[in-house]
């Protein structure tokens, strides 16, 4: 949850991360961000896949390589890119059966794949760049859910990253 928070925070146009929770009703821990709003522009989905892959991406950073990505993770960012496409009038390829860093479907069109690829590589460039902060606030979710702590606002998020840097 570290690297969502990251990518949001380090987002021009994402709302900043106000809430990282472990809650087991909601299928283990989640991150969200406030004001909640659907994205207007091709820029706003970008932002908005690259926050829902910044998962994979700050496991990528932290540890050299990821799981397997999250099913809601990965459906959400198949939605921003979805309304990516409806917003630019991307014509409908389909894609060619090659590997790919979060292994789509197939059937997943050419312009999605692309701009998914782009959204992660955005992802793990912000991270990277914050890396300290991404590694402060790792810290602070291991050994809070260690001694207990299910649940950090967006004080706790500052505290690690610092004042927003766009």
């Amino acid at each position: 949850e570290a690297g969502h928070a990251v990518a949001a925070w380090a987002s021009p146009r994402c709302p900043a991360p106000c809430l990282i929770t472990f809650d087991a009703a909601l299928g283990g821990p989640s991150c969200g961000i406030d004001p909640w709003k659907a994205p207007s522009s091709a820029a706003d989905c970008l932002d908005l896949a690259a926050f829902f892959l910044g998962g994979l991406a700050g496991e990528a950073v932290a540890l050299g390589d990821f799981s397997a990505p999250g099913g809601t993770d990965l459906s959400l960012a198949l939605q921003a890119a979805g309304r990516y496409r409806s917003m630019t009038g991307a014509p409908r390829r389909r894609a060619p059966r090659t590997p790919f860093v979060l292994a789509l479907p197939s059937g997943v069109f050419i312009e999605l794949r692309g701009f998914l690829d782009h959204a992660y590589e955005t992802a793990f460039r912000r991270i990277r760049r914050h890396a300290d902060g991404h590694a402060r606030l790792r810290k602070l979710l291991t050994e809070g859910c260690a001694s207990g702590k299910l649940s950090y606002d967006a004080s706790d998020i500052a505290r690690c990253l610092g004042p927003r840097p766009c």
